[in-house]
Order: structure tokens, then C-alpha cells, then sequence
């Protein structure tokens, strides 16, 4: 795993089995590769709790973690047809060599071995969904320790480990920022003349990769004109028209790592007072609240500071009448934490106070549908800003501010 040691790996899994009851084991399935067609796989996406825990980028493989954060590792048998077809997979050896495992054994010597370790085991950790098909699903053993109520999730466990970015997660996750700015800067640049969604979707996927992404972490949204207020827009197949404005959301994967960016801005170069008026107000509650993004304040403080200048706009521009519609122009939350997920560390409330070293977004954004409950004239406009947000002792470093949101800023980049 790139960027990362083994062993701050193996602290990992120390610290894990620190906060489990004494006696714990846990069980960590490698994702598995997914098939479009019979013999055409999707790219291959490693189990992030798997990856983080084990440093091991490969498919096909079970790890346990026991003791105090000891590692044993089931790999693929060898298979010298697949290797032909598909290239080598690491294997027990190399488990041991790389990984630093204590113990490693082909996945044909699972079903003798692990009964032994879930016997001994007071508590078993796992994930909520076992890969059917696997080697694990289809052990009894593991099936009787289910039956005795020994399985338990380990995903709240997990996520309190990776909530706090280390030193070297923060390097990787500031450079995953980086790249996805520049690429950024690129499209928007490229959106003078490339007037179709998929023409700027291809170019932050290009600029992403070519800077030496793995790939993106998640399909980009390229929406332009009304397209702007569908939140999760992911079609990316219209003319970008006079007068549209264009909202992107992407971001890649670097080592594991995500960024997540929005930006929404006109290709032609000016906007309509309609759409500056909106812009502004979400321009507004950005920077509001990007100053509560401190120690010791939660994202759910974030938002209710950030509800209150959207509704205050809002109703001032006649947008909505009271406060209550509001949420049909904005059902989105203004911040989430990020790291090898995009929505990481899920059960995680956002009321948890924000300490140094969390990764967060800072997203508002307003999004008026057509309806004849608006105003005509704000009608089909959506507007998101989104940045990345390092939580630091003093306050906070916004990973991605490279990249204009200013509308001067964003006028003078396109005319560059």
C-alpha cells in the first residue's frame, strides 16, 4: 500500500483489537472482482476496512487479526492457468514478506484451519455482508458460531480507527486533492469550447489519471442547465447549451484515498442575475461555514449555521415563502467525512466533535427543480460549492482551494 508502512498497518490492527472484548477475533473478506459479462470484469475496488487493515490491494483473499493485532492470511492457491490469463496474485509466501503477516496459508487449507480460531474465539468481528460464494460462507463452523450469536459487526470499530488521519494518510489524501484540483482547472478551462457533458467528464477522468490516479472515486457529475438540480446526476450525456451553467462534482482515488470537489461555474463565461443571485447566496453560507470547520465543533453545528443563511436567502430572493420549503430546494447535508470512503466512517454521528486530523466536505448548495411553486425566473438553476477540509490545532486547511470559486476569480480563469 503505497504511502503507507507496514508497520503503521500493524498499529492498526493493534489498536483494533484494543478496543475489542479480550479473547476478540476478527474476519476480513478482500473485495471480489465483479463481472459486466461472463468473462469482462468491472475494474476491481479493494474492501476499504480489508485495505486498511491489511495494506493487501489484491482480490481473493480472507484475513484474520487475533490476539493483540497478530495477522494470518488465507491467499489464493496457486493457479498457473489464471496467473496466464489474468497476471500472478500474491500468494502465502508473500503474504508473509509483504504484508508482515504472522501466519499465512493457501485458501484450499481454510476449512481445517479457522474452525480451530473461531473455537477459540470468545467474540467473532466481521463484516455485515459475507461475499457469497466465498470460502467463508460455505464453512459450518462459521455458520454454528452465527447460530450462537458470536458474529458481530465490526464496521463501528473499524471506523473509529480510521476517523482520525494519520501523518502518512494525510500526505496521500492532500496529494489525492491535488491532482483533482489541477484537473479541475483543466476543464473548466476546457469548457470555453467543449460545449457536452461527456467532453468535460473525459477530461477530469484524463487529467486524474494522467497525474497518476488510480481512478476516480465515483462517477464524476458533469450537469449542465436543468440537469444542475438532480444532486446525483450521473448521465453526462447533454449539450451544454447558451447560457447553461455547469455543475461538476468529481474527484479521484489515490492509494485508496478519495477527494470529492464541486465546482459549478458558466462556460460562456457570464451568468444571469438569476444565477448570480443564487451563486452568491451559496457563495455565502460557504463562507460561513467553512469558519466553524475548527476543533471541537460538529458538522451538525456546521449545518444548522449553514441552513441559516440558505433560508435567510432564500426567502429574501422569494425563492421559498417560509422556512419549512426550504428543504425542497436543499434536502442535502452541508458536510460528511471523507478518506478511503466518499461517505467514510458512516456510523459516525455528526455530532461528534471534529478533532485534528479529520478529513470532511463543506458542500452547500441550493437546487430549485421546475416547478410553478418558484419563481420562473430561478427555475432549473443548481448550484453546489464543495471543497475538502483537513481539521488542523488551529483551525482548518481547505485541501483544494486552488481552485476559484470567486466569481471574478472564476471569470478571469476562463478568459485565461
Amino acid at each position: 500500500m503505497p504511502g503507507i508502512t507496514t508497520e503503521e498497518i500493524a498499529l492498526r490492527r493493534k489498536k483494533l483489537m484494543s478496543s475489542l472484548p479480550h479473547g476478540s477475533l476478527v474476519i476480513l473478506n478482500a473485495a471480489t472482482v465483479k463481472y459486466m459479462t461472463d468473462v469482462v470484469p468491472y475494474p476491481f475496488r479493494q474492501s476499504s476496512d480489508y485495505l486498511y487493515f491489511t495494506g493487501c490491494r489484491e482480490p481473493g483473499s480472507i484475513a484474520v487479526i487475533y490476539n493483540l493485532g497478530d495477522l494470518c492470511m488465507f491467499m489464493p492457491d496457486p493457479n498457473p492457468e489464471t496467473a496466464l490469463w489474468e497476471g500472478k496474485l500474491a500468494h502465502a509466501s508473500e503474504a508473509i514478506s509483504n504484508l508482515k503477516a504472522s501466519r499465512a496459508y493457501n485458501m484450499s487449507d481454510l476449512p481445517k484451519i479457522l474452525p480451530r480460531l473461531l473455537k477459540q474465539a470468545k467474540s467473532i468481528y466481521a463484516e455485515d455482508e459475507i461475499p457469497s460464494g466465498g470460502s467463508l460462507d460455505k464453512l459450518p463452523a462459521y455458520k454454528e458460531a452465527i447460530q450462537e450469536k458470536k458474529v458481530h459487526s465490526v464496521h463501528r470499530y473499524a471506523y473509529e480507527c480510521r476517523f482520525i488521519k494519520s501523518p502518512a494518510e494525510i500526505n496521500l489524501m492532500r496529494h489525492a486533492a491535488k491532482i483533482t484540483s489541477e484537473a479541475f482547472i483543466e476543464t473548466m478551462k476546457i469548457s470555453r469550447t467543449a460545449k457536452h457533458e461527456h467532453v468535460l467528464s473525459a477530461t477530469v477522468d484524463f487529467n486524474c489519471k494522467f497525474r497518476g490516479a488510480q481512478r476516480l472515486a465515483f462517477p464524476p457529475v458533469v450537469a449542465a442547465g436543468v440537469n444542475t438540480t438532480v444532486i446525483h446526476y450521473f448521465r453526462n450525456d447533454q449539450q451544454i447549451r447558451e447560457g447553461d451553467m455547469v455543475l461538476m462534482e468529481a474527484g479521484c482515488e489515490y492509494y485508496g484515498y478519495v477527494s470529492d470537489i464541486t465546482r459549478t461555474w458558466s462556460p460562456w463565461g457570464k451568468l444571469s442575475n438569476s444565477q448570480k443571485d443564487v451563486y452568491n447566496a451559496v457563495l455565502a453560507a460557504y463562507k460561513e461555514s467553512i469558519k466553524m470547520y475548527k476543533p471541537g465543533v460538529t458538522l451538525g453545528e456546521v449545518q444548522r449555521v449553514s441552513n441559516d443563511v440558505l433560508v435567510r436567502a432564500t426567502r429574501g430572493l422569494g425563492i421559498v415563502k417560509k422556512r419549512d420549503d426550504y428543504l425542497k430546494v436543499n434536502p442535502t447535508a452541508v458536510g460528511r467525512y471523507l478518506g478511503l470512503d466518499c461517505l467514510d466512517c458512516k456510523l459516525i454521528h455528526e455530532d461528534r466533535k471534529l478533532v485534528p486530523g479529520v478529513v470532511c466536505t463543506i458542500e452547500p448548495g441550493l437546487y430549485i427543480p421546475l416547478s410553478d411553486n418558484f419563481p420562473k425566473w430561478f427555475q432549473g438553476i443548481g448550484i453546489r460549492i464543495s471543497d475538502e477540509v483537513l481539521i488542523t490545532e488551529s483551525g482548518h486547511e481547505v485541501l483544494s482551494s486552488s481552485i476559484p470559486k470567486e466569481l471574478n476569480e472564476v471569470e478571469s480563469l476562463l478568459q485565461s
